[in-house]
């Protein structure tokens, strides 16, 4: 008998490579097949359907609606060359709205997209009109049920968001009087950890203090003066690693942001885009602190680079970023926060209890409005302790005057 197994397809929900073993080289051997699992709606009811492929490209395409099949020999399918033209189906909105929004993407932008795209392939084959409020709910009922999801999926919010993005450009373009069908209890029903929404995480300004000096005393210190222009400037690690000489007045504390490294999500090889990522160029004042430690950098820089962060003349790479970070804050027993955006929360938070201002700390952020920066600072034990000595004030003031007071007791007829 011959023994075969499936592989599942990365990034590719719902396709399988086919293999079979080789008794005389007692090996897994590639058939070059693979298999495809598909939902789609036949007279208003989801239906399970499933076709076997000879190459990959032929099977993401039949997973998305753009070609059928028809049997051949060996249980594999081709292209059927005859398809009805139902109208405008989601398949062909999607390939219609990439066509057009990548334009004004960046690359990672593009890429995440991707990323996402393969989970709303249930609604491939379904016409735009037809997808209303039952649908979405048939949708989330799939990937909470028989949709593949790797252990680190916590919910489904970014792809109901997506479709709420491709839905809106079909309203703008073809239909203004489409209603999203997407609804808030969407949301709540495609979450798959069912855990509470925690607070911001950041760090204490004590822990801040120990991870700076760890980075400082670790076997590549350059990460060092990264992580403090991070912090000083609430920078993006985009931003941070794109920093150039060019753009720095020293002398009169002034810096300019105007360009940011990109990396690719897969080989993580960068890439300079000169244009950081709301299209705008900000100018901050640095502080002092991080001046003199620019100024020890300047000595020690390579005056054919004009990055002040690098490796041969190569932006650092976030990845490895991130992991120097993380080993940092293992070593220090911190676990509540990791990866490089916690330095910018932390700068958000940190600001915002030093200041007060926190319509400033979002513009220091570049967010588009204030309530992007809620989702970064965090309320701080100092603050906390500041609320909860104005609350003993009140107490005080309303206990001492209720000292003096005698409560009025009604009167009644005697019962004697």
């Amino acid at each position: 008998m011959t023994k075969r197994k499936e592989i599942p397809v990365k990034n590719n929900p719902g396709i399988t490579k086919l293999v079979q073993f080789n008794d005389d080289g007692g090996l897994w051997m590639d058939t070059g097949k693979f298999r495809v699992v598909r939902r789609i709606f036949i007279n208003g009811r989801p239906v399970r359907e499933q076709g076997v492929f000879n190459n990959l490209e032929d099977a993401k395409a039949f997973r998305r609606g753009s070609i059928e099949k028809t049997r051949g020999g060996r249980n594999v399918h081709r292209i059927d060359p005859e398809k009805d033209d139902e109208g405008v189906t989601f398949g062909v909105l999607v390939e219609e709205w990439k066509a057009f929004h990548y334009l004004q993407l960046e690359l990672a932008t593009k890429q995440m997209y991707d990323r996402r795209l393969p989970h709303l392939e249930f609604l491939q084959k379904v016409p735009v009109e037809k997808i209303d409020i039952r649908m979405v709910d048939e949708l989330v009922k799939y990937w909470m049920t028989e949709h593949p999801k790797f252990h680190q999926r916590l919910s489904f919010e970014k792809e109901l968001t997506l479709l709420k993005v491709v839905l809106n450009y079909y309203r703008k373009r073809k239909n203004p009087a489409y209603i999203i069908p997407v609804l808030d209890e969407h949301y709540r029903a495609a979450d798959v950890a069912r855990r509470p929404e925690r607070p911001v995480q950041s760090l204490t300004t004590e822990d801040l203090g120990r991870f700076l000096e760890q980075l400082k005393q670790g076997i590549n210190p350059n990460y060092y003066p990264l992580a403090l222009a991070q912090f000083s400037f609430g920078l993006r690690i985009g931003e941070v690693c794109g920093l150039a000489w060019s753009n720095l007045d020293l002398k009169n504390r002034v810096a300019v942001i105007d360009q940011v490294v990109t990396w690719h999500h897969t080989t993580w090889e960068p890439s300079i885009k000169k244009r950081p990522k709301n299209g705008k160029v900000r100018v901050l004042v640095i502080p002092e602190f991080l001046v003199r430690e620019l100024e020890k950098l300047k000595l020690k820089r390579d005056p054919k680079v004009d990055l002040l962060f690098h490796r041969w003349g190569v932006p650092y790479c976030r990845k490895e970023v991130g992991k120097v970070y993380n080993r940092a804050l293992e070593v220090l027993g911190i676990t509540h926060v990791s990866g490089t955006h916690m330095m910018r929360r932390t700068a958000a938070t940190l600001a915002n209890e030093a200041t007060g201002d926190f319509y400033a700390v979002s513009k220091l952020l570049d967010h588009s409005s204030p309530e992007i920066t809620l989702r970064y600072v965090s309320q701080t034990t100092a603050q906390k302790t500041k609320v909860a000595h104005a609350l003993n004030g009140v107490l005080d003031e309303a206990c001492k005057g209720a000292e003096n007071f005698r409560p009025t007791l009604k009167t009644g007829a005697d019962p004697q």
